[in-house]
């Protein structure tokens, strides 16, 4: 079999530029530090990056879910915990202001400092998160929940209660409508806390030493009390739950980006100490290749006549 000059120009030529590209690749490797530069250099391998890339992106939005949840419920929880303390200064006001004792003066002051906790909750029950959105008014984020009008405040938003994907077939509520919150309590023909606070101030401020020491009476105004606070406590106890079990699935999303980028890193991570040695292999064939190529030049029949 006869092998022609150009023949074995063509075949000096193609090892250079095999040995050039694998040379090219490997540099490229070290350069990345990947050992996968491209779906063809391992098509098994890149297919399961591409889905562990995916699952990834999942759980990161899982966790930035948990994060907006977190900060969600821990307003709310703040916000309900100012109107626990608000009711609970109700309530000493109420122990105080219900003795037949009190003179007309300190009953007035006991009065204004009701109106003022009024005030107080009515502002908690508008109270806006960052993005300047109602916590407690439902799907209606942009209405103001509760207005006041003639002396008595209405709920505007609605029942809605809106949730967020905190993990895997695992969603959390994240809102609770004012008025499960403002406007109901547990108890029979209970009033909302702002008709206690209300009527609570008008007591003050209108009935007489001896209504007010009514037995009775002062049961009822401080059962109306009781009733909101269990209602109020209610709400925090179930916010914290939903806290706790964010708490404890981003635990385990945070197991599951580690396990994953940890298989990712095995497929797609470069072995350096196997690349050097390749890239000295690759390098010193392209020399062998070159040098090759130089003497079949320098080989012809005018050479061997000379």
């Amino acid at each position: 079999m006869r092998i022609s000059t150009s023949q074995l120009y063509l075949q000096g030529l193609q090892a250079i530029q095999d040995q050039q590209t694998q040379l090219a690749r490997v540099s490229n490797q070290l350069g990345t530090g990947r050992r996968i530069i491209s779906p063809a250099d391992d098509p098994a391998a890149s297919a399961s990056i591409v889905g562990l890339n995916e699952d990834l992106q999942r759980l990161e939005r899982f966790q930035t879910n948990a994060d907006r949840a977190e900060s969600r419920l821990g307003l709310t929880e703040t916000t309900l915990d100012s109107g626990i303390s608000a009711m609970q200064r109700l309530r000493e006001l109420a122990i105080t202001g219900l003795n037949g004792s009190q003179s007309a003066e300190s009953r007035a002051d006991i009065a204004a400092e009701a109106r003022q906790l009024l005030d107080q909750m009515i502002a908690l029950g508008n109270t806006r998160d960052a993005n300047g959105e109602y916590i407690f008014g439902g799907f209606q984020s942009q209405t103001q929940p509760f207005t006041q009008t003639a002396g008595v405040v209405s709920y505007n938003g609605d029942q809605g209660q809106r949730f967020l994907a905190v993990g895997e077939n695992r969603q959390v509520a994240v809102t609770d409508n004012g008025s499960d919150i403002f406007m109901a309590a547990p108890a029979d023909n209970a009033q909302s806390a702002f008709t206690v606070i209300a009527d609570f101030a008008a007591a003050m401020e209108n009935n007489t030493p001896q209504d007010l020491d009514s037995p009775p009476r002062s049961a009822h105004i401080l059962d109306d009390m009781d009733a909101v606070l269990d209602n109020m406590s209610g709400a925090r106890s179930t916010i914290g739950a939903r806290q706790r079990a964010i708490d404890l699935q981003r635990e385990q999303n945070a197991d599951a980006i580690l396990r994953m980028e940890q298989t990712r890193s095995g497929l797609q991570d470069l072995d350096f100490a196997e690349a050097a040695t390749n890239l000295q292999r690759h390098t010193a064939a392209l020399e062998a290749a070159q040098l090759s190529f130089t003497r079949i030049q320098g080989l012809s029949l005018f050479n061997f006549l000379r």
